[in-house]
């Protein structure tokens, strides 16, 4: 009891400590590149599944991990598509790959489907650990699709972002619905 209690608190001085400096460096743009932040938000994520498997011995959540690396791969490819000036066959292969694996991000949020009471964890800490799943999962997704949007205004007349915008969410919605229906 005593370990978990004192994880709880390390993970909210955590927060109350970090947030604020994560989402005011992100504000500004010279600080474009910095993966500090998604470290940050990872380890919200992790901890509290590592102090569960820990405390419990028990593997249910060991999905997340897992989850969470699935959909940090879109942010890696849209970090990269950044770097390019130019829409060429890089270019293309990038924005195909990170189309392919942006729905992992937002299929964080669906995590919260596997909530449930399992003793002899307390229900609020299973909410903390789904709800920082889909705090991440909603997270990247934004920082990938704005990265993705910025690339765009570079390459593409502006006039048809907003539409291939649409476009991409839709086929990101499908994604999810492949992922969590029809598999």
């Amino acid at each position: 009891g005593a370990v978990l209690l004192a994880s709880i608190i390390s993970i909210i001085i955590g927060l109350i400590i970090f947030l604020p400096k994560i989402f005011n460096w992100y504000a500004t743009e010279k600080n474009k590149r910095h993966p500090k932040i998604y470290i940050c938000f990872a380890a919200f994520y992790f901890k509290p599944a590592q102090i569960r498997i820990l405390y419990t011995g028990d593997i249910n959540y060991i999905f997340y991990p897992w989850n969470l690396f699935l959909a940090l791969v879109p942010l890696y490819f849209s970090g990269l598509l950044l770097k390019q000036s130019t829409f060429n066959y890089k270019s293309f292969l990038l924005l195909g790959l990170w189309l392919l694996f942006i729905p992992n991000a937002p299929y964080l949020i669906t995590d919260i489907f596997h909530f449930e009471e399992r003793p002899p964890v307390p229900m609020w800490f299973d909410l903390v650990l789904v709800s920082s799943g889909a705090w991440n999962g909603i997270l990247i997704f934004m920082i990938s699709l704005y990265r993705i949007e910025k690339f765009l205004k570079l390459v593409c007349d502006s006039k048809f972002i907003n539409s291939l915008i649409i476009i991409l969410l839709m086929l990101c919605g499908y994604g999810i619905y492949i992922g969590r229906y029809m598999r």
